[in-house]
């Protein structure tokens, strides 16, 4: 799931805060916290670069599934026609002949089942390669973001995880997904990470 790798990769920056150094627990009222959270689900799913790749990454699957399915299609009916043959013993050139055949299918089957695989290898390669770059983007602009805002920890909000209660003014998704969308649509992507 990318929400849980970015869960666990979001960047913290502790260079120069300017926001108030909280001691003893204690902050004054006009005071806040140098933190910020991200909803991560609410970041992800609407995240123009993702929608994208996930519907290209949709349309090779469905034409590799396609592609599949017609060379099964194939194979099916050649294996037929074989099988109606062995039956009613109507090859020409007799057992040598029939063997010859069944030997000819096997490797059709074989070789069509290696394909399938291939292009499932390949899918869930260009798949792992999209997360990449997709979490790489985030964190390059999370990075971006905080240079200006200076927050201590940039912590990623998942339903469901142990955080029990934190102000909304710390919620900085939306910032951050405006951002994002604003590169994407520049073709700006911002593919790398930031340097350090």
């Amino acid at each position: 799931c990318v929400a849980a790798a970015l869960a666990g990769g979001l960047a913290s920056c502790t260079n120069g805060s300017s926001h108030a150094k909280v001691e003893g627990g204690n902050l004054a009222a006009d005071e806040s916290l140098p933190i910020a959270f991200i909803q991560a689900d609410s970041l992800i799913n609407n995240y123009q670069l993702r929608a994208d790749i996930f519907r290209d990454l949709s349309q090779q699957a469905a034409q590799a599934e396609e592609q599949v399915s017609r060379q099964m299609a194939s194979f099916q009916r050649e294996y037929q026609e074989f099988m109606q043959k062995v039956q009613t013993n109507s090859f020409i050139g007799g057992q040598s002949r029939m063997e010859s055949e069944q030997r000819r299918l096997q490797q059709k089957q074989a070789t069509i089942e290696q394909h399938a695989a291939q292009l499932q290898q390949d899918l869930a390669l260009l798949q792992n390669q999209a997360l990449e770059r997709i979490n790489d983007s985030i964190k390059a602009v999370i990075s971006d973001y905080n240079k200006e805002k200076n927050f201590e920890v940039i912590y990623s909000s998942v339903p469901n995880t142990t955080v029990f209660f934190v102000k909304e003014k710390y919620d900085i998704t939306k910032e951050v997904l405006d951002l994002l969308n604003k590169r994407y649509a520049n073709g700006a992507s911002s593919d790398a990470p930031a340097a350090e």
